[in-house]
């Protein structure tokens, strides 16, 4: 028995020594979960403060989107309001956009260059160009229907608004060659 009982403390101290590398394992366990867990704070801080920075720089790109609006309106006040529309479909560079319009308009090339310069150039062009029958003409004869159908739609709706003793637009050339006689105007963009 004496040998069992010896056994058995053996067996007892080992297994007491496996609880206290266990407990020390598991105050390690503790402190490493403790230290994660501020660390997911501070994280969690760190996001909400970005998520306020960001929502901060929102509404500032929202008010100056407002301001840059109202500044556009001020500066381009005299533009038709169908010239907004005019311009989205001309300003993409093709064959026939805001480009050629203003060679059509007898603008020279310096001219064209100088809008070219501006963020909208087609809205500069226009914003020059003062004329909606000769601009009217020109898109029909660079065959931009969808532009045209715009200035068509704008000028009808114009005509409702006071009536004239029989005033009659001019019949508009369907000829795509006409580009001679054009009166030329100096354009300031």
């Amino acid at each position: 028995m004496i040998e069992q009982l010896k056994v058995h403390e053996e067996e007892l101290a080992s297994l007491v020594g496996g609880a206290d590398e266990t407990e020390e394992i598991l105050n390690e366990v503790k402190v490493d979960v403790s230290k994660q867990k501020e660390q997911l704070d501070n994280v969690k801080n760190e996001v909400k403060e970005q998520g306020q920075k960001l929502t901060n720089v929102e509404a500032k790109v929202d008010e100056t989107v407002v301001k840059v609006q109202e500044i556009d309106k001020k500066t381009l006040s005299h533009v038709p309001y169908w010239a907004r529309d005019i311009s989205k479909l001309l300003n993409p560079k093709s064959e026939h956009d805001w480009r050629l319009l203003s060679s059509r308009l007898g603008y020279n090339n310096e001219d064209i260059r100088g809008c070219a310069q501006q963020a909208d150039p087609c809205m500069a062009l226009l914003n020059e160009c003062e004329a909606t029958l000769a601009a009217l003409t020109q898109l029909q004869e660079m065959d931009r229907l969808d532009a045209t159908a715009i200035v068509e739609n704008a000028m009808k709706n114009a005509e409702a608004v006071v009536e004239d003793e029989g005033f009659v637009y001019p019949p508009i050339p369907q000829s795509s060659s006409a580009t001679s006689g054009h009166t030329k105007q100096k354009l300031n963009c």
